[in-house]
């Protein structure tokens, strides 16, 4: 009987922490929403109040970097599979290629000076990733060239002795 109660008892316990979690978790991302809100509503009111910028732009404005935002996104997977694929040494100046065309791609779209900011992070990431692709690249490569010279080295070795 002791058994039982004490499972009950952990049982209970677990069930109140799993919610004291999910109610705390729920609360940061109301936090994380509500924060995003008022940084989109002042934007928009200094846009509108002070810079006496037309309700048209304003709406304009969230079509633009809304369609922007979906389309990093889209180029974002893409370059993901691409990364992912040049670890895995699949075609990988293909994959690199690739990269370079969808930053391209990237720099091409058009968005709001309110987040070009944001855009020119976005680039900045995208030449690191294609700097380190291509490093990573070229050291696989020397990596390789290295093992055939260390076997030539073994060869050499057994010979001589």
């Amino acid at each position: 009987m002791n058994f039982i109660s004490e499972n009950l008892i952990l049982i209970i316990i677990g069930v109140v922490l799993f919610y004291a979690v999910f109610k705390f978790l729920k609360g940061v991302i109301k936090l994380i929403i509500a924060i995003i809100l008022a940084l989109t509503v002042g934007v928009s009111c200094y846009n509108l109040l002070i810079s006496h910028k037309s309700l048209s732009y304003e709406i304009n404005r969230y079509k633009t970097d809304f369609s922007y935002i979906s389309q990093m996104k889209d180029i974002t997977v893409e370059a993901k599979a691409d990364v992912d694929k040049i670890k895995q040494g699949q075609n990988v100046k293909e994959n690199i290629n690739d990269i370079v065309a969808l930053r391209d791609k990237a720099n091409k779209l058009d968005h709001s000076s309110d987040i070009d900011f944001i855009h020119k992070k976005y680039i900045g990431a995208m030449d690191d990733i294609i700097v380190a692709t291509k490093g990573y690249s070229t050291a696989k490569n020397a990596t390789q060239e290295i093992d055939k010279a260390s076997k030539s080295l073994e060869i050499s070795l057994k010979d001589i002795f």
